[in-house]
């Protein structure tokens, strides 16, 4: 018998020579760093394939209502304020939005992110950022005049507060930081939320500091632009005074003008980021107490006949740790378009040139997001515009595609920018905000779902892929109501009239009250403008209601816009609903295209203000005959609504 002798490469091993298989030769030539980085890629390409996103109502809607493709930014400012989610010190999870009137709302979340109960509701006032420490929630708002138009209401930013309330929502102080209504007079200064950003942070200790955009009145009779820094005691909300008394601590006037400013406390000092496009033009980095300020990325004079549009550089996001500031932005300037790029504030104060993390001259990729990815490493994302015809100042969120890079505490780039997640899979708007959960899991709050009542959180899996800190009702869903295995959808007589509050029952997570309907006789099947009960069940994650959905024989192979309810489930990270739908779901009917979204089941009145629209079917006069009905067949509970 005659052996076929398999190739062979030698080596020299501490002096021995060797001889290797091919295929193991093969791993040795490869470089630690080429194996690392493989590895990194691989673990980068995981992590946006283990992202969910979790559907959360809230009662009141939301800022952004249903629009579903607004612009990625605005010319010089992140646009409207993005919800927000803090983790407490009491380990709790807070989340800040203004609802559909632009009123501020901060609410306590259960561990599966819905909401457990509202602690701060204020109408008139905007929370534009907050914060949440051992004594309490502190909210910067933005407080407006409302004007009714012909068909929307216009709404006038004015004045800055700084507003503190205990963990219970009670009021511990309110502090008008600076507004005016007009600028008629030498000194009268106001606020800019077209230009700007709203930003506040802590030291720490026992003071608050806010950071935003300001319009001021000069001695030559013209408004001026520029940025206007404030401090406050942590504990009566008075304004910080210089030694001496020598006027308030902080600065009311510094870049002109001031764009998309942002800044944290890193442990030592403030550090903040702006562009200016006048005094000094480019993007400007600097810190408090001792006022040093740097150009890491200075911008040509301009032409004749140019203006601040003519800056092509924007802040993105800073995040800071162990006295250092992690700064992130993008830039045209000596680079073929828009690149993401960072600097680094280090535990000195000094500043860093300019990483550039991509490079890449058909793209243009704009205002990224940084959030902590272990103690190592940290998650840049940022969305890029592939369209056709880029838009340089609002690029619309259809055309863009969400990308990312892991890079080292260095800025070293470990894990190379690519997709994450397929185009129109995850929404990240300029203006979002980054969070970190306990396990190590990093997200945002998506207020692009085209649903008026529906937020979303996208939550990407920590370093370790732990997500064991919080409570998945996907992977431990509660018991479903046992029912006898001789009756089956033949000998239950389908009611019709069940129907659309089985569907809303769904469409608002109620899901005993969607078994029990079930159970009387709803149809499994029922749908509402191609939305089929099991379609709703597997877009907003309704787990029990989708086993028995299944158990019920509703048909997987109902889509809307082409998607299966296998395939919604697949794409918003629904693994339970998901894995029950596979062996039954026919490959040919899972689709490609843009998610679809859900119809508000029943007939929908909408009003359309520019990009919002409100669905004012599913709230309190349908939600009442709904729970009538549910009273009537013995399967629904009175609300507090009604």
């Amino acid at each position: 018998m005659r052996f076929k002798r398999p190739l062979v490469s030698v080596f020299l091993i501490a002096g021995v020579t060797v001889y290797l298989p091919s295929h193991v030769a093969a791993v040795l030539r490869t470089s630690p760093a080429q194996l690392q980085a493989e590895t990194r890629a691989s673990s980068f390409s995981e992590m946006a394939a283990g992202a969910r996103k979790i559907a959360m109502r809230v009662p009141n809607g939301h800022l952004m209502g249903g629009t579903q493709n607004p612009a990625y930014t605005s010319a010089m400012s992140d646009g409207n304020p993005a919800p927000k989610l803090v983790i407490g010190p009491d380990q709790k999870m807070y989340l800040g939005y203004n609802d559909a009137e632009s009123g501020a709302r901060v609410a306590v979340l259960n561990a599966d992110f819905s909401i457990a109960r509202e602690l701060v509701k204020i109408s008139g006032k905007r929370v534009e950022d907050f914060l949440v420490d051992s004594d309490g929630i502190a909210l910067l708002l933005t407080e407006f005049d409302s004007e009714r138009k012909q068909n929307y209401i216009d709404r006038k930013f004015h004045t800055a507060h700084i507003e503190k309330y205990n963990l219970s929502g009670r009021v511990v102080f309110r502090t008008r930081i600076v507004g005016t209504r007009e600028y008629k007079k030498e000194g009268d200064q106001g606020i800019d939320t077209y230009f700007g950003n709203f930003n506040i942070a802590s030291d720490g200790d026992d003071t608050y500091a806010t950071y935003f955009s300001t319009y001021r009145r000069w001695d030559d009779g013209v408004t001026h632009q520029s940025e206007y820094l404030a401090l406050f005691d942590a504990d009566d909300g008075k304004q910080r005074m210089r030694e001496g008394g020598r006027g308030p601590e902080g600065f009311t006037w510094n870049v002109s003008h001031s764009f998309r400013p942002r800044f944290v406390h890193d442990g030592e000092r403030y550090v903040m980021a702006t562009v200016g496009d006048a005094y000094p033009r480019g993007f400007v980095v600097q810190s408090f107490p001792n006022r040093g300020r740097e150009l890491p990325v200075p911008v040509p004079k301009a032409a004749a006949g140019e203006t601040y549009q003519y800056v092509p550089v924007s802040t993105g996001d800073l995040y800071a740790r162990n006295k250092t500031t992690y700064i992130a932005f993008d830039s045209a300037v000596g680079r073929s378009d828009y690149d993401i790029g960072l600097v680094i504030s280090g535990e000195d104060g000094a500043i860093s040139k300019p990483i550039y993390i991509t490079n890449t001259p058909r793209s243009r990729e704009r205002i990224p997001r940084v959030a902590p990815y272990g103690d190592d490493r940290l998650l840049v994302l940022w969305m890029t515009d592939t369209g056709a015809a880029k838009d340089k100042w609002f690029p619309n969120m259809q055309s863009m595609a969400l990308e990312g890079a892991i890079i080292d505490n260095a800025g070293r780039v470990i894990s190379q920018p690519s997709a994450f997640g397929t185009k129109g899979q995850f929404q990240l708007r300029a203006a979002a905000r980054m969070f970190q959960l306990p396990g190590g899991q990093v997200g945002w709050v998506n207020d692009v779902t085209g649903l008026a009542d529906q937020l979303e959180i996208v939550l990407i899996p920590g370093p370790d892929g732990d997500v064991a800190d919080v409570t998945d009702p996907e992977e431990q869903p509660d018991p479903v109501e046992e029912v006898d295995e001789n009756t089956d959808n033949e000998t239950v007589k389908i009611d019709p009239s069940l129907n659309e509050p089985l569907l809303m029952a769904i469409y608002n997570g109620e899901d005993t009250e969607a078994l029990a309907l079930l159970k009387r006789g709803a149809d499994p099947n029922a749908k509402y403008e191609q939305w089929t009960a099991l379609l709703y069940a597997a877009y907003f994650g309704r787990t029990n209601v989708a086993l028995e959905l299944i158990r019920r024989k509703a048909d997987p192979n109902a889509s809307v816009s082409g998607w299966s309810a296998l395939r919604l489930a697949e794409s918003r990270g629904h693994t339970t609903i998901a894995s029950a739908l596979k062996p039954i779901t026919d490959v040919a009917s899972r689709a490609f295209g843009r998610e679809a979204v859900p119809s508000t089941p029943g007939k929908s009145v909408v009003r359309t203000r520019g990009a919002r629209i409100d669905l004012q079917n599913g709230n309190a006069a349908t939600n009442a005959s709904t729970r009538a009905k549910l009273r009537e067949i013995g399967g629904g509970k009175p609300s507090q609504d009604e």
